[in-house]
């Protein structure tokens, strides 16, 4: 009597893709995650510097700050971001820029508390000393 090698070892495959799915799955979501927040931070960190900017040209305009971080922050939820009030000192003004990153791979999600991952960026710069 002959076996067919072929055909004892069909569910092989089968058994095979669903044990390397999930975690290839999750390792895809987990780089775009990191791509989403690496974006994220980038125009974080441009809010602040533009929101900077704006305050050594306009001081004791902290509205104005607000206004120019929000409208900076191309592609962030308003949400989830906080502009704290700015800090003046005699010769420079820092803006300091929070954000909540919402990460989709359900691995990330659980491991930090509430879903959520904490960004934040500030700026310095000098004032501008007219004559």
């Amino acid at each position: 009597m002959k076996i067919d090698r072929e055909r004892s070892f069909r569910g092989q495959d089968l058994v095979e893709y669903a044990i390397t799915l999930p975690i290839f799955l999750l390792l895809v979501f987990g780089f775009i995650d990191l791509g989403r927040a690496a974006y994220y931070f980038s125009a974080l960190q441009n809010g602040a510097r533009e929101g900077a900017r704006y305050g050594i040209v306009n001081p004791g305009n902290n509205a104005g700050i607000q206004n120019m971080v929000q409208n900076r922050v191309v592609g962030l939820d308003l949400n989830d971001l906080t502009v704290l009030p700015p800090v003046w000192t005699a010769d420079t003004v820092t803006v300091t820029v929070q954000f909540s990153f919402k990460p989709v791979n359900p691995i990330l999600s659980g491991v930090f508390p509430g879903g959520l991952i904490s960004m934040e960026s500030s700026s310095t710069m000098l004032r501008e000393q007219w004559p």
